[in-house]
């Protein structure tokens, strides 16, 4: 199912390959969170290096605030408000939160929304009025 060698997990990989539907629940939704910000820290490098077209910053930035931000956030949410507790049923969790590691993600996410936010009003404020009909 999964190409061992392409897994970006730090708990399953060649050494212990996942086994079962319980190993591959937790893999699927966090490879696919990786991956994305794999390819975003590459977009924003490119987007640097080659100090990117004003429409390649305003794609990113719509991107990252309503689309990105908005799926690791709800993803989130349901870990802390339905898998976490359903885990704590069946397994003495350790003193320590599951969600303590969602902290600085959340935050990192949140610091990048409102710089995104804000490079898209100063786009706004700059485009022509006719174009500004354009976005919603």
């Amino acid at each position: 199912m999964f190409v061992l060698e392409k897994i970006t997990s730090s708990v399953y990989g060649v050494d212990n390959p996942p086994i079962d539907w319980a190993d591959i629940s937790l893999l699927v939704p966090h490879e696919a969170i990786r991956r994305e910000m794999t390819r975003m820290c590459l977009s924003i490098n490119k987007l640097n290096e080659s100090r990117g077209e004003a429409w390649q910053v305003v794609y990113f930035c719509e991107w990252f605030t309503d689309q990105f931000a908005a799926m690791v956030h709800e993803h989130h949410d349901n870990e802390e408000v339905i898998y976490f507790p359903w885990i704590a049923t069946k397994v003495e969790l350790p003193d320590k939160k599951l969600s303590e590691g969602h902290k600085e993600l959340i935050a990192q996410i949140r610091r990048f929304v409102i710089y995104a936010k804000r490079l898209l009003r100063k786009k706004e404020k700059a485009a022509p009025k006719s174009s500004r009909s354009c976005r919603s």
